[in-house]
This record gives C-alpha cells, sequence and structure tokens, in this order.
C-alpha cells in the first residue's frame, strides 16, 4: 500500500475491497456488483481530445455501456456485433481489469487480429506503461486499488499483465486478486489451445481468417453459465460480409431473397428479467439482441445507441456530416454501412450491375409455369456449375422466339452425394418431359480425379453414368456472360433478359456480385483489368457457361470485334487454329 495505514483505514480498506471483489447476484440484477465501484475509478485516453485525453468514462451518461456490462455480467458467452467509435473495445477492457480482482488466479485472454493490436489493449510493456489500455487503467487507479507487482513493472511485460503471484497481506489489507494474469495473443485457433482462460475477449473477429475454428478451441475450456465463478468468452466486432463471425451471426437466417436479412430479434430470454429492470424496460435505442438456433446470444450496438451521435439530433447530425467525409462514398458506401450501419452484406467492390439492386426494375419477372413455358414458345437449355463443400447450381434457362432470355429454375445445393444430387436433376419436371435441349456444365468436372474400383473416373462421367448427360463449357466465359446481360439490359424499361422470382439464389447473386478490389500500385500502374469476385457466383458461372455457348446478338460481336476487351484474343487465337486446322485437312 502507497499510505501508512492504521487499524480503522485497514478495516475500511480491506471493506473497500471485499465490495468490489464482489461479483452480485442476478437476483438483485446485478445492481451489488463490485463492478460499478471499481468502473466510477477508472480512467481512460481519448486520443482525439487534445486538452483532457485522460478522463473517467460517464457511465450514467452511457445507459448503453451499462446494458453492454449487464450482459456480460450475467451471460457465459456473447457475440457482438457492433458499429465502430463506440466505446466498444474500452468496455472489454475495464471488464477485464475488473474480473481478475474478484477472485485468485483469475487468466484473462484478449486476442485480436495481430499480435500489436492486442498488446496494445494490454499492455505495451513496463518501458511505456500507459502505451496498452488496461496497463494505462492499472496505473491510473486510486492508490487503495493499484496492484504494485503491475505498478512497479515487475508484472508489467510487453503483451502481458502479472498480477501479485502469491497470496499475501499488505499493512493488515488481503489482496484478494492474487496469481491472475492478462495476456494478448493474436488471432488463430492455434494460439488459444493449451489455454484455460476465466474471461476470452476476442476483438474485430469479422476480419479473422478462421473465427470458428478459434471459438471452438476456446469454448471447451470456458465453464459458461450464469453466476459467479463462471468462465466467461465474447467477441466484439464490426460486419464483414462473408466472413465467419457473419455466418456464425446469421446461422439460420433466410439470406436468399435478395440478400435480405430478416433476423428475429425476440430479445435474449435469460437477460429479460435484467432488461426488466432497465428505464423503459427495453434495451436502449441503438440496441437489439436475439439467439441463434444453436443458442448463442447475440446484441448488436449500433452508433445511434451513443446519445452524442443520434441522427434527429443537431449533435448526432454534425457527428454524422463528419464522420461520413472519412468514408469515399459517404453514407451510402459500403464502407460505411459496414462499419456504421451493420450491413451484413456490404462489402467492398463495385457492384457489377447495380440496376440489380431495385427491386421495382423489370428484370424480375413473375414465376413462369409449365403452361406459360410451353404457350412463350420457350427453347430450354440449362448451365451447371459443380461444387461439393460449396453450393452446385443447375440453371433452367428459356430462349423466347423473339431472342429473350428467362431463368425459369433452379437446382442450388452442395452435391454431397452425387447420385442423390443427380437424382434431383433427372426429376426436374422439365428434364422428364425431355424439354431441355442442352446442359453445359463446369470444364472442370472433366478432370478424372474421383476414385472407384475400376480406376479413376470424371465427374461428367459419374453423371453420365446417372443419366444427367453434360457438355463441358469454357473456363473464364463469366466476363462474356457480363457483356450479354449489359446488352440486354441496355434498357431499362424494355430488358431483353428476365429472372424469375423463384431463382432466389441467382437473383441474390447477380444482386451482390462485385469486381475484384485492386492495390493502388496496380491502379497506379496499369488498366484496371474487369474481373468479378470469386465469391457467391455458382449460379452466375452455371449460367455463363450456357450463354458462353448459345449464338451471341450480332451488336454484342461486332463491339467485341472492335473493342478487343476479356476474351477476343482468345477467340482470334482458337479461329487461326481452326482455320490451320482446315487448311492441313485440304492439303
Amino acid at each position: 500500500m502507497a499510505q501508512r495505514l492504521n487499524t480503522e483505514d485497514r478495516r475500511r480498506i480491506n471493506g473497500w475491497l471485499r465490495q468490489v471483489a464482489f461479483y452480485g447476484t442476478p437476483e438483485k440484477c446485478y445492481q451489488d456488483s463490485g463492478f460499478w465501484i471499481f468502473a466510477q475509478h477508472v480512467m481512460t485516453k481519448d486520443e482525439h481530445d487534445y486538452e483532457n485525453p485522460v478522463k473517467t468514462l460517464d457511465i450514467a451518461k452511457y445507459q448503453y455501456l451499462q446494458v453492454i456490462w449487464l450482459h456480460m455480467l450475467h451471460l457465459g458467452a456473447m457475440l457482438v456485433p457492433k458499429s465502430r467509435q463506440i466505446r466498444m473495445s474500452w468496455a472489454a477492457v475495464i471488464f477485464a481489469a475488473w474480473f481478475v480482482r474478484t477472485a485468485p488466479h483469475r487468466l484473462v485472454v484478449f486476442q485480436s487480429l495481430k499480435e500489436d493490436d492486442a498488446q496494445k489493449m494490454v499492455s505495451c510493456g513496463k518501458d511505456d506503461p500507459v502505451g496498452g489500455r488496461i496497463s494505462l487503467i492499472e496505473m491510473e487507479l486510486p492508490w487503495w486499488l493499484k496492484d504494485y507487482h503491475v505498478v512497479s513493472g515487475k508484472g508489467n511485460r510487453v503483451g502481458e499483465l502479472v498480477y501479485y503471484p502469491k497470496q499475501h497481506t499488505d499493512q493488515g489489507v488481503k489482496i484478494p486478486w492474487y496469481g491472475s494474469r492478462i495476456i494478448a495473443i493474436p488471432q488463430g485457433a492455434h494460439q488459444i489451445r493449451g489455454k484455460v482462460p476465466s474471461l476470452y475477449l476476442a476483438d474485430e473477429v469479422g476480419l479473422w481468417d478462421e473465427f470458428k475454428a478459434t471459438w471452438g478451441a476456446a469454448a471447451p475450456a470456458i465453464d459458461s453459465g450464469v453466476g459467479i465463478g463462471r468462465s466467461k468468452m465474447f467477441a466484439f466486432s464490426s460486419v464483414y460480409a462473408g466472413g465467419e463471425f457473419n455466418e456464425t451471426v446469421l446461422e439460420g437466417v433466410d439470406i436468399t431473397e435478395g440478400g435480405n436479412c430478416q433476423i428475429d430479434y425476440t430479445g435474449i430470454p435469460e437477460m429479460q428479467p435484467i432488461v426488466d429492470n432497465l428505464v423503459g424496460k427495453k434495451l436502449p435505442r441503438g440496441m437489439r439482441s436475439f439467439v441463434t438456433p444453436s443458442g448463442m446470444p447475440v446484441l448488436e450496438c449500433h452508433y445511434a445507441a451513443d446519445p452524442e451521435k443520434r441522427p434527429e439530433t443537431a449533435e448526432g447530425q454534425a457527428w454524422m456530416a463528419k464522420a461520413a467525409k472519412k468514408y469515399i462514398g459517404g453514407v451510402n458506401s459500403p464502407d460505411w454501412q459496414r462499419e456504421m450501419e451493420i450491413n451484413y452484406h456490404a462489402s467492398g467492390g463495385s457492384l457489377v450491375f447495380p440496376e440489380a439492386a431495385d427491386p421495382r426494375s423489370k428484370i424480375w419477372h413473375r414465376p413462369l409455369t409449365f403452361r406459360d413455358v410451353r404457350d412463350m414458345g420457350l427453347k430450354l437449355y440449362a448451365g451447371y456449375d459443380f461444387g461439393a463443400r460449396s453450393p452446385s447450381a443447375w440453371i433452367l434457362w428459356g430462349q423466347s422466339p423473339e431472342g429473350k432470355w428467362y431463368a425459369i429454375d433452379e437446382i442450388y445445393e452442395p452435391c454431397i452425394n452425387y447420385v442423390d444430387h443427380c437424382q434431383k436433376i433427372k426429376t426436374n419436371r422439365y428434364m422428364v418431359s425431355n424439354l431441355v435441349n442442352q446442359t453445359v456444365c463446369d470444364p472442370q468436372m472433366c478432370a478424372e480425379n474421383q476414385m472407384r474400383p475400376s480406376g479413376k473416373a470424371s465427374m461428367l462421367e459419374l453423371f453420365r453414368e446417372q443419366g444427367v448427360h453434360m457438355t463441358p463449357g469454357r473456363k473464364g466465359a463469366d466476363m462474356m456472360l457480363v457483356q450479354l446481360i449489359r446488352h440486354w439490359w441496355r434498357d431499362p424499361e424494355n430488358p431483353e433478359l428476365f429472372i424469375c422470382e423463384n431463382c432466389w439464389n441467382l437473383k441474390r447473386e447477380i444482386q451482390g456480385l462485385k469486381w475484384h478490389i485492386y492495390t493502388g500500385a496496380v491502379a497506379r500502374t496499369k488498366n484496371l483489368p474487369e474481373k468479378i469476385m470469386d465469391k457467391n457466383n455458382h449460379g452466375f458461372d452455371a449460367s455463363a457457361y450456357l450463354h458462353d455457348t448459345r449464338p451471341k446478338p450480332p451488336a454484342v460481336m461486332e463491339a467485341r470485334r472492335h473493342g478487343k476487351t476479356w476474351d477476343d484474343h482468345d477467340q482470334d487465337n482458337r479461329r487461326r487454329e481452326q482455320e490451320a486446322l482446315y487448311a492441313a485437312y485440304r492439303i
């Protein structure tokens, strides 16, 4: 202890520490938890405040932080999709600094994308004692809450804080948090294996390469549940389309119809008694909660929960106007939608077909019945993209006598059992009626990579044995289809290609199809090659294999002859090779 204590001082300080270390009770909605006493003494750092950067956090002002902490006190595990700049990292480290004081031998693990990021949350070492957020908290606590093993530098290491190593009494005051540690580690499942954390905090997991594997590696060591003594695990992050964090949060959500995300925000049942104790008996504005089908609680925290950033206020509007200038494209940009609006489907890259984003567009067509197909005189063709782990896509297209195209039907699923999968294709009503003239497939199906007793075989052969006959297409046909669709959609009021509403997956893919993002170095030195992001495009690829084999509109061929774009040179080379073969044959 920094001060000389008399008997009365020792009694008083011992009482304070017992209060701080008390976890609280659900029956009192954790209002009796020592966390609230501890948080009042915490100092934070605001690098944007040039006059008073180190200051206390006004907990009474930010009710959403109270709600976050109440969930952390009560729940054993939780995912928190969030907006940027809402003090969530400070909420996590404040909770961690208090948590190590609730019992001996606590182990807190803070995991972030990079090791340097994690260290800045925990500690940068004794040479920079206020460089880490938790080490700053430790240095700025009042003398009776300080851990002098950390403050002296003995327990302040780069990426690690080691508290009093063994039980001891200082001037008659019992220190309750001996043997505790907080460590910082980078992303990766192998980084967390072998550790048994009392509290596991994962930061910005939306950017992690293997969030599911890491979360799964940490979970067995967590004795999660409600009450004192339970271990806990929480993940906080902005959302990134296609990331594993998004997939975990959106488990069981139907996102097939145009990418619309319909989440059932019915709350977290076990939190309801705690929420009922709040003002208004509901979560603050900007916060929503639900439970995934596998039972994982999710608490969203939007920037509107911050009273300084609510869009309807003058202060909030001023903040938005200033903050939006940092994003290219402002509030409508994918970056703003992802980082601020918690838009699970916003991602980088420009849309290939921005007109498809409008649900009122005339390119969307009602489902066609069997009679419609017959009465319209449609000739039917199919495209197929193979996938075992990712979806396989069989897309049925019809061409009218006027040359208009209609996406009529689809089969969209991973080909786990090719026999069952082929059966679904064969029993499609148009296949049964023998109306499909041709099916053009992924050329990789020609690879002889399947083992059977008689030797190696290709998937194309296996499909043919099941009665599904296909013709291999050409790799790289997607850019041809882009050019064709641009031609067919040149007049928005009179499109010549339609997608029926029952082709949900093809519709979702076309709405979300994006151009590949290239680095600044490429952009400065070269013309950007037009290349589509190779993700969530199975139905589009299946359609490309088909349309690449069909006769092209004269206007498209004329443009390609003059523009020399995309794969024109490849076609020129193939034509010259064919002409050479014909010449040799005539000789």
